[in-house]
């Protein structure tokens, strides 16, 4: 895993990685802080000291100062030892990261917070792949309510997805009237990484396509 002295984050994000139990957690929670501050000032060419944020009342970090740059969006994930960060001038992003694994009740899970459309998607899975499909649709929705700000506020099953598993994964969503938004709004990505999965959430801008541009967190770390 990266390093990075904590002296880099404030006294707020020291205390929030101290308040994590275990040293992996807390590690983990460092280096997420860190690399996102240095993947901002890469794409900025500020200290990553610089920078100030607060959370929203759902817990999102949004930029404060510097003051010219909150309108550069972000989001952060890290789970199982994978740490990632989606940065975007202009337009909301929402990240989410898993390890594809096996989950624990499943299926009743799915059919207490997913709509029956999504647990149909899961059990017409063969066994073996269902905890993935299960992690793909949470992550998702995650992704998605990171971007909107709203956290776990909203019922997970007022978002809706649609996968094709095609040869390149087709995803659609639908929303419940509590989400005021319109899926045309948003593009949906989901991506395989160290025995991972990764969703992404972006907000369109006149119908066009996002690219996504993708850099290996290690070499951009190591840069002075």
């Amino acid at each position: 895993m990266l390093e990075m002295h904590p002296s880099v984050l404030s006294p707020e994000e020291r205390e929030d990685v101290d308040s994590r139990v275990y040293p992996q957690h807390r590690k983990e929670k460092l280096v997420a802080r860190a690399l996102l501050r240095r993947a901002l000032s890469d794409l900025t060419g500020l200290s990553p000291s610089t920078w100030k944020f607060q959370k929203n009342e759902y817990g999102r970090p949004e930029i404060i100062a510097p003051s010219d740059h909150r309108d550069l969006r972000l989001s952060v994930s890290h789970a199982g030892g994978l740490i990632a960060c989606l940065l975007s001038w202009h337009r909301k992003v929402g990240l989410d990261v898993e390890p594809a694994r096996q989950v624990d009740d499943m299926l009743n899970i799915a059919d207490r917070y997913f709509t029956d459309s999504e647990t149909a998607f899961i059990r017409a899975l063969p066994g073996d792949e269902q905890g993935i499909g299960f992690l793909e649709l949470w992550t998702l929705k995650e992704a998605y309510l990171k971007a909107r700000g709203l956290g776990l506020s909203v019922p997970l099953s007022e978002v809706a997805f649609t996968i094709n598993r095609g040869a390149a994964y087709q995803i659609s969503a639908a929303f419940g009237p509590s989400l005021a938004d319109e899926p045309e709004r948003w593009q949906f990505a989901l991506e395989r990484l160290d025995n991972h999965i990764i969703a992404a959430a972006l907000e369109r801008r006149r119908g066009s396509l996002v690219k996504i541009a993708m850099h290996d967190a290690a070499e951009l770390m190591r840069r002075p």
